[in-house]
């Protein structure tokens, strides 16, 4: 007698094949379920042990699949960090996690001072100076053979006789690991992670060291980039504070107000907390507002008089010309596109393009205030400066028109709160850009 294929039977089935359960839990818990009914039934002691060593390694896999989805996730900590400087904690725990660690060091090599420097350590409690100089030791022979080290024998090693104290070196389980990235075809070598453990609590294995070296290249990577974003960064403050300096040369009437409309701004872009990448983007935005001066004649742009009409609108060309100048340098095109929008206005009237509203980022409605703000209280060669309750009306009568409402109920805070930024505030005192 034929049996009845019911669509309770196919799903069943989709089921297995898609590795699916339907309320009975995980396929590893499947396995053993199964293994145990096996067990039960099973009259022959091999076959029995043939089913317990298809659970065990079920339970492995099992351990290797969660340990695996968190050097994952590690990983995109990593990718993701504005400062993967402060991610390495992070990550360094969960290395601890993955192998159940003690104490966890990452090391970089200095080559100028010939030793190691720990840049994260995460432990429950600090070396001794016997522990130190064994895991320096052993730091030293991973990275200049570019090998891992896995359970060494320190009291049978006459690589470490001559340590001080050395006798009473305690029983631990120890992992050193290469911290190094391929580039072109060749080794960058970079430094160390070390890990250990009380070997009444923990042994590393093979497949301890195996993880442990994927997690290696991706801290590796990561450092690389971290000196990489470091030099780029060192440029880039460069460039925009030359190109600040160049526009001073050129309008006795910006020095320093720059740095001031970047102080202010940076100020405000805290209290909307901004976050960390979006204020140095903000500052630098402001450093460079009016860039585009560069390109405005002399007689116009220190002009002692009113403008006529063609002055006005010659002197406004210059947003249009910062783009010019900043759309080359691929590195500042945020900055580009927020300090576009500093001479719009929150009803639409303003230019380059008329944008209104929430059109005009938050920072570029920051800087045009602080930029309106710090031209009013600073004297000019054409009038003199407005006092504090002066420039506060001024803000609060083109609140709704000129500028955007919330932002200027924040910068009478700031301004109530922290006060002016000195007029003759020497630019090195400010934050980096």
């Amino acid at each position: 007698m034929s049996q009845k294929y019911t669509d309770t039977d196919r799903q069943n089935e989709d089921s297995r094949q898609e590795g699916r359960t339907d309320g009975d839990g995980s396929v590893y818990d499947q396995i053993v379920q199964a293994c145990n009914r096996l067990e039960s039934k099973l009259p022959d002691e091999g076959l029995r042990q043939e089913t317990s060593t298809i659970q065990n390694l079920a339970s492995e896999l099992h351990s290797l699949a969660s340990r695996t989805e968190l050097l994952a996730g590690s990983a995109l900590r990593l990718v993701e960090a504005d400062f993967p400087l402060n991610a390495l904690e992070t990550v360094l725990s969960d290395a601890k996690t993955l192998v159940r660690a003690n104490r966890g060091h990452i090391l970089i090599w200095v080559a100028g001072q010939g030793m190691f420097d720990r840049i994260v350590s995460k432990g429950t409690e600090p070396m001794t100076s016997v522990e130190t100089h064994v895991a320096d030791t052993l730091g030293t022979l991973a990275y200049d053979k570019n090998i891992p080290i896995l359970n060494p024998d320190i009291a049978g090693d006459d690589l470490f006789s001559t340590i001080p104290g050395i006798d009473s070196f305690p029983n631990i389980s120890i992992m050193v690991i290469p911290l190094t990235v391929e580039v072109d075809g060749s080794v960058e070598r970079i430094g160390i992670l070390y890990l250990d453990s009380p070997a009444e609590e923990r042994v590393f294995s093979e497949l301890d060291a195996w993880l442990m070296q994927s997690f290696a290249s991706l801290t590796a990577l990561s450092i690389r980039n971290i000196r990489l974003t470091a030099t780029l960064r060192l440029a880039y403050q460069d460039t925009v504070h030359a190109l600040v300096k160049a526009l001073e040369a050129k309008d006795i009437n910006t020095r320093g107000h720059s740095e001031r409309v970047a102080e202010y701004a940076e100020r405000v872009g805290k209290r909307f907390e901004l976050g960390m990448t979006r204020l140095r983007i903000l500052y630098s935005a402001a450093l460079l507002h009016d860039i585009g001066k560069i390109g405005i004649r002399d007689n116009v742009l220190n002009k002692p008089s009113s403008l006529t009409t063609d002055e006005y609108d010659h002197i406004k060309k210059h947003p249009e010309i910062s783009e010019a100048i900043l759309t080359g340098l691929n590195f500042l095109t945020r900055e580009n596109d927020i300090l576009s929008m500093h001479h719009e206005r929150y009803d639409g009237t303003g230019y380059p393009r008329g944008l209104k509203g929430s059109d005009i980022s938050i920072e570029g409605a920051i800087i045009q205030i602080a930029d309106a703000w710090d031209a009013m209280t600073s004297k000019r060669i054409y009038r003199s400066e407005f006092n504090v309750d002066e420039a506060l009306a001024e803000l609060r009568k083109y609140a709704g028109t000129q500028f955007n409402p919330d932002v200027v109920k924040v910068f009478e805070k700031v301004i109530a709160e922290e006060g002016m930024v000195p007029v003759d505030a020497d630019p090195d005192e400010n934050p980096e850009v």
